[in-house]
């Protein structure tokens, strides 16, 4: 048995959205489950970065009073669910609810992996992210990758940026 593994993503990573999912996964989301209450405008944000269109945007204050749920003083414009479309993929956040006692400690251990399928919009996507955040592993060719890069953007999310080469060989 061999230890290589041809990987090769053909016509999966083409498209007509700039914004790839190599393996086909057909719907996946990533939750941010607080953005330092911030949530309007890192989506906001990550809309013109994405160029793309908000699903959803619903405050607290929109809750449904058949729910039940009491809303304190001065959290009804905060975010309970965002949601943004990124290719085929879901991103959702929401301002920590009021309800919550634990205090915001930032996403940890985990990126938002983005696959884009040109040097040209890698380039755009990595620069505008990295606007006013940091710069993990600057934006580069590498073995795998016509240039990957890591950042952390200013709301503290982590994200890397891929454009692939066409055959991948994983070992």
């Amino acid at each position: 048995m061999s230890d290589r593994v041809e990987i090769d993503y053909g016509e999966s990573t083409k498209g007509s959205n700039t914004y790839n999912n190599p393996l086909e996964i057909h719907y996946t989301a990533f939750y941010l489950p607080d953005l330092r209450r911030n949530c309007r405008e890192a989506f906001e944000f990550y809309q013109r970065c994405f160029d793309t269109k908000l699903e959803a945007m619903a405050t607290y204050a929109e809750i449904p009073a058949s729910e039940g749920m009491e809303i304190p003083e001065g959290a009804g414009n905060m975010v309970m669910h965002a949601r943004l479309r990124i290719g085929n993929q879901t991103l959702m956040a929401s301002d920590n609810s009021p309800a919550c006692p634990a205090p915001y400690e930032g996403i940890k251990g985990a990126s938002i992996a983005v696959g884009v399928n040109s040097v040209e919009e890698t380039e755009r996507l990595f620069n505008t992210l990295a606007d006013n955040g940091t710069v993990q592993m600057p934006l580069e060719e590498t073995f795998w990758a016509h240039r990957f890069g890591m950042l952390m953007d200013r709301f503290g999310v982590a994200w890397m940026i891929n454009y692939d080469k066409e055959a991948q060989v994983a070992i």
